[in-house]
């Protein structure tokens, strides 16, 4: 679109129309100008765009928190919270790209095993292994289908985009 607006807009700049009946020729110039609003409009909505998405990430960052501190979480015989000494927890970096992607990461080595489950040996143990259930946090936020409700990304870049939108007007 933007290639066919150039050409159009150039077409526009310099428009010849003859008028024989009066015998004049009417020559209209400087409509390059109209494009001008529209540029201006397409970085304000990159803009409005950057920042519904920075906001949407701390959404969902403040979402992961939540979902860990949630007493949902299966543990041997009962549901408890994910968050012991909270190191795993602090361990969270949200990273948002400049194409708008939004990427999650927990920086500690037992993160995998937290949110997954599976066998370890505890405290190196090799002759003691126990099971650790898993407990999803990611994925139910991400996906849906377990104790925590899905994020709906949508609905809330939304409402931050309109939010943005509306405060330039």
């Amino acid at each position: 679109y933007e290639d066919l607006f150039k050409k159009t807009t150039q077409e526009l700049n310099d428009i010849s129309l003859p008028i024989p009946n009066l015998g004049i020729s009417l020559k209209v110039t400087g409509l390059d100008k109209v494009k001008k609003p529209f540029v201006v409009l397409e970085k304000q909505i990159k803009k409005a765009h950057t920042k519904a998405v920075r906001l949407l990430a701390e959404e969902f960052s403040k979402a992961l928190d939540e979902a860990m501190e949630s007493n949902v979480w299966d543990w041997t015989s009962d549901t408890r919270d994910i968050v012991d000494t909270g190191e795993l927890k602090r361990s969270k970096k949200i990273v948002v790209t400049s194409d708008g992607d939004i990427h999650v990461f927990y920086g500690t080595d037992y993160a995998a095993i937290v949110h997954y489950g599976g066998y370890f040996n505890p405290y190196g143990n090799e002759n003691a292994k126990m099971f650790y259930p898993g407990r999803p946090w990611v994925t139910s936020l991400l996906e849906g289908g377990g104790p925590i409700d899905r994020f709906d990304f949508g609905k809330i870049y939304n409402a931050f985009l309109l939010a943005e939108l509306n405060s330039l007007i």
